[in-house]
């Protein structure tokens, strides 16, 4: 299923709480000056009815959700499936809930070579992998949650066949519900958790040989991936790939990134440009440390580096958001060298 299409970002996403909640608010009031109309566009299109829509809302601050905007740029979303756009709620209904994880990938490139993949742990909008023509992703959570007999179950979100048929080739068991997840280092104890799996899969799809053997068919469909039959190899990548999850999901980074913000200043961006790796953001104040690597690698269809402060031109940062971008570009530097790490197992190469 896509992912969300609020329809009116302006309206319905913010990076702040508060100013998002006011907004709606304002929206759902029914008393509207000409100026707030003219800003965020509330008028009916032929594809969305909006005052339509508006009419049967209710404000509910418990609507404002986390939301994967772009590439580890997290921000917030008043998701009312009654009120955006389209919220393919009877999917990513199942995002809403924090034990769950998704894969973003997109079905189709237009533009580059397929990189179009990254993880996210709440609702996604459908631009988060990439705004190229064609390149909208679509969003696979691991778990759905359903009733049964009054309580919610957690239940993988799988072929079963195929996840069957997986784990017998490991001389694995099956276990469609894994509420405890279980730590590498203990041992599978003989099951096939539904999040090992997960984390295969997103190690293959980060080995560079693995995108360069089957670039065209990437081009064309959703990726394929090899079904596993070396045990020693499938936990390898295993582990590799849930080092990667955590990395991308910025679950338990250092305290120290490496990448130093020495000057004080405004905090105002008024430009984003690297030099000597360094990237400044105004004529006196920079990020130090950052390699050329960093500042040019690709994710889907942008440049994490640079479109997180483009996105941001114009604005002062505050210190959370230093914090944040040192974080960005150390998990860049790490995941060019994870995809190596990965490459290496998947080909078999001696490390």
């Amino acid at each position: 299923m896509s992912g969300v299409q609020s329809g009116r970002d302006d309206i319905f996403v913010d990076k702040n709480f508060g100013t998002l909640a006011g907004r709606v608010q304002t929206l759902l009031s029914g008393d509207l000056t000409p100026e707030f109309i003219s800003k965020y566009k509330v008028v009916d299109s032929s594809s969305y009815p909006l005052l339509k829509r508006m009419q049967a809302s209710v404000f509910d601050k418990n609507k404002i959700v986390p939301y994967y905007y772009r590439i580890f740029d997290k921000r917030y979303i008043y998701y009312d499936k009654d009120l955006i756009k389209r919220s393919f709620y009877n999917v990513l209904q199942h995002t809403l809930r924090k034990d769950n994880v998704s894969l973003l990938i997109s079905k189709q490139q237009s533009t580059f070579d397929f990189q179009h993949v990254i993880v996210a742990d709440c609702v996604a909008d459908m631009n988060a992998v990439s705004m190229q023509t064609k390149e909208g992703n679509y969003v696979f959570p691991l778990y759905i949650y359903k009733e049964n007999m009054g309580e919610e179950e957690r239940i993988a979100n799988l072929n079963l066949d195929i996840y069957k048929k997986i784990a017998m080739g490991l001389n694995f068991s099956c276990c469609t519900d894994d509420r405890i997840l279980v730590d590498l280092a203990a041992g599978y104890n003989g099951v096939l958790y539904p999040q090992a799996l997960f984390d295969y899969i997103y190690a293959v799809l980060h080995s560079p040989s693995y995108r360069e053997r089957y670039k065209e068919f990437l081009k064309i469909d959703f990726p394929r991936i090899p079904y596993p039959t070396d045990w020693e190899k499938f936990r390898d990548l295993v582990e590799k790939g849930a080092e990667l999850r955590k990395l991308h999901l910025m679950e338990g980074l250092p305290n120290s990134t490496g990448i130093s913000f020495p000057q004080t200043g405004t905090l105002q961006v008024d430009c984003y440009r690297w030099e000597q790796n360094r990237v400044y953001i105004n004529s006196e104040q920079y990020f130090e440390g950052v390699p050329e690597s960093a500042w040019n690698f690709f994710i889907g269809g942008y440049l994490p580096a640079q479109k997180w402060l483009k996105d941001r031109k114009g604005m002062t940062l505050s210190f959370e958001d230093v914090k944040h971008y040192q974080c960005i570009i150390y998990v860049l530097r790490q995941t060019e060298r994870l995809m190596q790490e990965i490459d290496n197992i998947y080909v078999g190469k001696d490390t």
